[in-house]
């Protein structure tokens, strides 16, 4: 079993890494769409692969919190936080 801080730094990573995981994606599909609107061939493509990418990412954010609800729920709201 990992200590309470071990398993807070594990869902604050994930949690971190869906929101780069949506920041990147909603980037990319910006561009997308940009380079579509141009007459790029295979943007639009592209584009749905980036709103899949930011979607996994709603999905990790979305994960996190719960897990990080059932952590505070079992551990109390201030366990494991680093000082």
């Amino acid at each position: 079993m990992d200590s309470l801080v071990q398993q807070r730094l594990a869902f604050e990573r994930e949690r971190t890494v869906g929101w780069v995981m949506i920041t990147v994606g909603l980037l990319f599909v910006v561009g997308s769409v940009w380079f579509a609107a141009a007459g790029a061939p295979l943007s639009w493509a592209m584009a749905v692969i980036w709103t899949v990418w930011a979607c996994f990412g709603i999905r990790r954010v979305v994960a996190s919190r719960r897990t990080q609800q059932t952590f505070e729920r079992e551990h109390g709201a201030t366990a494991g936080i680093r000082r």
